[in-house]
């Protein structure tokens, strides 16, 4: 791996030395941010049904997880179910932060996911573990979240 606080590309993910997954934005060429846009999400506790929105979501494929504003997360309810779990952020600086569940709509979409309970100064990101749960993927060129079709299932026979 490469020097501290750098990040190396494996598999089509990125992480640091620790072996941490780093957040990228993807660029083309001239710097211009490719298919870069957010969304309005309804975050809902999933035990007392208590919701807020989350404006402007970050829609990010290269993250893994989505992050919500602790503040909003700690208003509904939503309890810590892991402690100091260990990210990347863009900058390289490895950071920990919680982990709790929720449930997550967005533009006709809905899951159960893990969100991470973002600090200030911290982004606040729609990750691709939700769109997977979404069952959906972006449409960059029209920059929205649209239904990935049909899910894969396991099939026996005679089943």
């Amino acid at each position: 791996m490469e020097a501290a606080g750098s990040v190396e590309s494996l598999g089509g993910r990125s992480y640091n030395e620790h072996g941490c997954q780093a957040q990228v934005v993807a660029t083309v060429a001239g710097g211009a941010k490719m298919g870069v846009f957010r969304v309005d999400c309804e975050v809902k506790n999933i035990r007392t049904g208590r919701k807020a929105t989350v404006r402007k979501l970050l829609v990010d494929t290269g993250s893994e997880f989505t992050s919500v504003p602790r503040n909003v997360l700690k208003r509904l309810g939503t309890k810590v179910a892991k402690k100091d779990q260990p990210f990347v952020m863009a900058n390289g600086q490895a950071v920990t932060r919680p982990v709790g569940y929720a449930i997550l709509r967005a533009a006709g979409f809905e899951t159960v996911d893990e969100v991470v309970f973002a600090e200030p100064g911290d982004l606040n990101l729609l990750g691709s573990r939700t769109l997977e749960g979404f069952g959906a993927t972006v449409d960059p060129r029209r920059k929205r979240l649209v239904a990935a079709g049909p899910q894969p299932v396991a099939h026996t026979r005679g089943g």
